[in-house]
């Protein structure tokens, strides 16, 4: 009786191994870059900031083609100054003039101008089309605070509270 022995080819199933590791790699951090940026997006709406602002991470593996054992990936956002300022939480001021008007969802998002042409919304042209009467709310304390308000509209003698 005779007996052979046959040895497995070391070489391919090494190479076959290394494959299954590159792209088990690859598949993690596509996983994990993914995962990070909807839960990024969904702490941003669970803040309030808003779906816009939750649009605006992005995210990208590399390599962007094929697969690595030594797969990365970048979570990042197009809109990094609006995150900061919200992270230091920083104070907003008008660039140009006093006073700096904050629209709410119900002023809309653009208005039109005297001569009937679209443009970003302002407070004149707000209250151009709606024909209510904006006030200013002045706030108490430093000698200067009268650079810095909010704009509602007027409501009669109710008293902000």
């Amino acid at each position: 009786m005779r007996f052979t022995f046959q040895r497995p080819d070391l070489g391919n199933a090494l190479a076959e191994t290394e494959k299954d590791i590159e792209r088990a790699v690859s598949s993690g951090m596509r996983d994990a870059a993914d995962g990070l940026k909807q839960d990024l997006r969904e702490d941003f709406v669970a803040a309030g900031l808003g779906e816009r602002l939750s649009r605006t991470r992005r995210g990208k593996t590399f390599p962007e083609v094929g697969e690595s054992a030594e797969a990365a990936a970048s979570v990042w956002s197009r809109a990094p100054n609006i995150i900061d300022s919200f992270d230091r939480g920083v104070v907003i001021r008008s660039a140009r003039g006093l006073f700096l008007a904050i629209p709410t969802a119900a002023a809309g998002k653009s208005g039109r101008s005297a001569t009937g042409s679209r443009e970003g919304i302002t407070p004149e042209g707000w209250q151009r089309r709606t024909g209510l009467k904006l006030r200013f709310v002045y706030r108490r304390g430093r000698p200067q605070s009268w650079r810095r308000c909010v704009v509602v509209p007027h409501c009669g003698d109710d008293k902000l509270s």
